[in-house]
């Protein structure tokens, strides 16, 4: 069980009467009414603190006006809590979409894992060769000619995999293929 879960005073489940949603008001709630003149109105009640204040505090996090904090926080803040089956459906939809996400990164660190093993491939074959030369000249040796095509035909693959796999991740997203295509990776 949550141990903030049971019925603390001053505690609510209610993330619109948060501490850190309330206005500048309510330090003067907290002066002593001994201090107080008796004309003033003031009050008595203490600020309420729900969950949401409490894994703040507990993540060491800074209080500050709800208006500036973040949207996503603003919003779990001022929102009312999801029900369960409300809960269970939007994780259902993330997880959906987070499956051709990994899909999309699986493959292009697929694609880079194939080109670093074909250079590293490239590389031990020419630093292995005793007969190579670096003061002659290598053009007309088959190792590096074979070396260079081998690198030249990964890179055109590396090249034409990494377009397929981003063409696949803005079809999922639905994002126009019209536009400037990003910056290369390869």
């Amino acid at each position: 069980m949550n141990p903030f879960q049971h019925r603390i005073p001053g505690y609510s489940r209610d993330n619109t009467s948060s501490i850190y949603s309330r206005s500048t008001d309510t330090a003067k709630d907290a002066i002593p009414m001994t201090t107080i003149p008796t004309t003033l109105q003031i009050k008595p009640s203490l600020p309420e603190i729900n969950l949401l204040d409490h894994q703040i505090s507990m993540a060491r996090g800074s209080t500050m006006a709800l208006e500036t904090t973040r949207p996503r926080l603003r919003k779990s803040k001022t929102n009312p809590e999801m029900s369960v089956s409300e809960l269970k459906a939007e994780r259902m939809q993330q997880h959906s979409q987070q499956g051709p996400e990994n899909d999309f990164y699986s493959q292009c660190f697929e694609t880079f894992h194939q080109l670093v093993s074909t250079t590293m491939d490239a590389t031990q074959s020419l630093a292995l060769q005793y007969h190579f030369n670096p003061a002659n000249i290598p053009s007309g040796d088959p190792r590096l000619i074979r070396a260079i095509v081998s690198l030249r035909v990964a890179l055109d693959k590396a090249r034409a995999e990494e377009t397929s796999a981003e063409q696949e991740w803005k079809q999922q997203w639905k994002v126009s293929s019209v536009r400037q295509s990003s910056l290369r990776w390869l």
